[in-house]
């Protein structure tokens, strides 16, 4: 049986040399005596060496704690990192998929998770993800685009890169972007052909005037003038609403005013009389209350009045009346503006395009009534230059009912708003 920690001490206690080196005389102390104080030095050694290997035993505990905790320390500075990183990807307008080599998918910011999620065409879209993910992570670059039929419509672009240990997939909405183009090709067209219908009238019309000089029938000439006369007077008033329509996207609203709505309507409606009985088309207001109104600028808001009424006239049958109404939403503090027709009605693939530059529903029929195609476009862009905003409802062949809504004024002179 090996020694104990303390042996070796006892037996040094018992064996000490005597004499000179005996100062406490200890030769002279009895066996029994000596044999206890040998046991008593033996327990002293052995609490010396316990608290030795206790302190050892400590500073290695500290240094093994030190040392969990510098490693504690790194892993919450690389996890604060990576939360700051996925924060400010968060903020991206572009939507990101991370995956590792294993296609197990390791961080999606908040954009892609809107763009994949909750929506009717999302497994495309995911179908989309997987394939242009996977093609990444065998080093080649891919990009798929892709149609969600809505509601909300979208169109987005899904482009793949590979990564050192795994890939990317980066999501990029581009439905503003298409409709915006569409938009600017469809201007383009319009606007070439809106103006080339008149120009080539009036060129053919003074051919024809000039060939007809020395013609002996007045009737023949001024039938010619009077078609001169109207093409010159069309190709005027789309300038107009061309220069009009630059004019209200220059917004200032520095000028905006408190206005009465039976006011604007009245006047609107004044101004439109001269087109209702030309085209047989009757105009009944119904009644509105007076403490009613609008914030705005007059002239503004009296053309988006009076082109909402122009339309509704022109897309009307003889003999059917069109109705002007307006009220108040008291909750959301807007004031409702509605023109009713009982007209042709709009087909449902036309409704959220009626409101672009020159885009018309009939084509035939809008040259044979003199529009120009801008005065819908006018009445949104003065919608939102007031904070408000015009929407349609519209059943075809029974009719569509215009609403234009604006932030509500201040009651005058402390009259309720009805």
């Amino acid at each position: 049986m090996p020694d104990q920690p303390w042996a070796g001490c006892a037996r040094g206690a018992r064996s000490a040399p005597l004499g000179a080196s005996d100062p406490y005389h200890l030769h002279a102390v009895d066996p029994i005596t000596f044999s206890a104080f040998g046991t008593g030095t033996a327990a002293i050694c052995s609490s010396v060496w316990l608290h030795r290997r206790l302190r050892v035993a400590r500073r290695g505990r500290t240094d093994q704690d030190r040392h969990l905790a510098i490693a504690q320390r790194s892993i919450d500075e690389l996890h604060a990192r990576q939360q700051r990183i996925l924060t400010g990807l968060d903020h991206l307008p572009l939507g990101l998929v991370v995956t590792d080599v294993g296609a197990v998918e390791a961080a999606r910011n908040q954009a892609a998770a809107t763009l994949l999620g909750d929506h009717p065409s999302q497994a495309v879209a995911m179908t989309a993800l997987d394939e242009v993910l996977t093609e990444a992570r065998r080093g080649f670059a891919s990009t798929q685009t892709v149609e969600l039929y809505g509601p909300p419509r979208r169109v987005i672009v899904i482009s793949g890169a590979r990564l050192v240990d795994g890939a990317v997939a980066v999501i990029e909405d581009v439905t503003e972007r298409r409709r915006i183009d569409a938009i600017r090709r469809d201007f383009v067209s319009n606007i070439s052909h809106e103006l080339r219908t008149p120009v080539g009238a009036l060129l053919l019309l003074s051919e024809t005037l000039s060939d007809s000089a020395d013609d002996e029938d007045p009737a023949v000439v001024r039938q010619l003038a009077s078609r001169v006369e109207l093409e010159a007077n069309r190709l005027t008033a789309m300038v107009d609403d061309l220069l009009s329509l630059a004019r209200i996207e220059a917004n200032d609203p520095s000028g905006y005013v408190t206005l009465l709505v039976s006011d604007l309507v009245h006047e609107a409606v004044e101004r439109s009389e001269s087109s209702s009985e030309r085209h047989g088309v009757p105009i009944e207001v119904m009644t509105i209350a007076l403490g009613l109104t609008v914030i705005g600028e007059r002239a503004q808001l009296m053309s988006a009045i009076h082109n909402l009424l122009e339309n509704a006239i022109k897309y009307s049958d003889k003999g059917l009346p069109i109705v002007v109404s307006a009220g108040a939403n008291e909750g959301a503090h807007t004031v409702w503006i509605a023109v009713s027709d009982r007209g042709i009605g709009i087909p449902g693939r036309d409704r959220e395009r009626i409101f672009e530059r020159f885009y018309r529903v009939d084509r035939a029929r809008a040259r044979d009534t003199g529009g120009t195609g801008l005065g819908l476009a006018i009445v949104r862009h003065i919608a939102v230059n007031h904070g408000g905003d015009v929407t349609v409802q519209s059943l075809e062949g029974e009719g569509s009912t215009f609403t234009l809504r604006l932030p509500q004024g201040a009651a005058p002179n402390g009259a309720p708003h009805g």
